[in-house]
């Protein structure tokens, strides 16, 4: 996961985390993180509803009978 990358550079340096900013920096990423896992899931969503209707198209009939006598 690359969203994971940072966060693992901060856990590998622990002094980092002693300056002041630091903080600032994981509470920008965390919510940032959230952001991105929002549009993640509702892209996500709306793809799905994408393939529904696509998928209703592509199982409806294309040729129709005009009549009795089986003409196409």
């Amino acid at each position: 996961m690359r969203i994971q990358q940072p966060m693992d550079i901060f856990v590998a340096n622990k002094t980092i985390l002693q300056y002041p900013e630091a903080k600032k920096i994981i509470k920008n990423y965390n919510q940032l993180s959230k952001v991105l896992l929002s549009y993640e899931i509702l892209y996500h969503r709306g793809w799905l509803r994408q393939v529904d209707v696509v998928a209703t198209g592509i199982h409806s009939s294309i040729l129709l009978r005009v009549n009795r006598d089986d003409l196409l």
